[in-house]
């Protein structure tokens, strides 16, 4: 019972802590579709989560609400791509602040920030460069973090080969 109820308490903070975002608008001419939106789904599978009255299953099992959880906020709320080969993103709109983004994909993956207007330096301090990762580093995901001062930037891609997902997520 006392399983349960911990299980039950840690998926509600979950969710309404990956909820509680501020969302990151974007306009761009190659988003994934809200029709990637499905909240309620995800809501309604909570409720069919049973304990396995063992605490790594448990835990195992709270890890992979929580990056469901993640997808569905960045689906939901803004910046979220994804595609297969090489793409150019954009322009979108990054409002001030700062952001985590998170890349997943198993084979090789490039990506360059081509700033618009406003200001965005990457990890690296820069204004370009945002990731160069070989076949299956990024297969658990790779971050950079972003600071934006009211950017307007076009995301562009090269030596893609294979499909990806690129989300942001505002740091808070």
């Amino acid at each position: 019972m006392r399983l349960r109820l911990f299980a039950a308490a840690i998926i509600c903070i979950i969710a309404i802590t990956a909820f509680s975002h501020v969302p990151v608008a974007a306009q761009t001419a190659s988003p994934t579709p809200n029709a990637n939106c499905k909240a309620t789904d995800l809501v309604k599978s909570l409720a069919s989560i049973k304990p396995a009255n063992d605490s790594q299953k448990d835990m195992d099992a709270l890890l992979k609400l929580d990056d469901q959880i993640k997808d569905q906020n960045a689906a939901c709320n803004g910046l979220y791509f994804k595609g297969t080969g090489q793409k150019s993103i954009g322009p979108i709109d990054i409002p001030s602040g700062s952001y985590l983004v998170h890349l997943v994909t198993s084979g090789y993956f490039i990506a360059h920030l081509k700033l618009v207007s406003g200001s965005c330096k990457t990890s690296d301090f820069n204004e370009t460069s945002m990731y160069n990762v070989s076949s299956g580093q990024a297969t658990d995901g790779a971050d950079i973090t972003i600071d934006s001062d009211g950017c307007r930037a076009l995301i562009l891609t090269s030596n893609v080969d294979g499909a990806w997902k690129l989300t942001f997520s505002i740091l808070q």
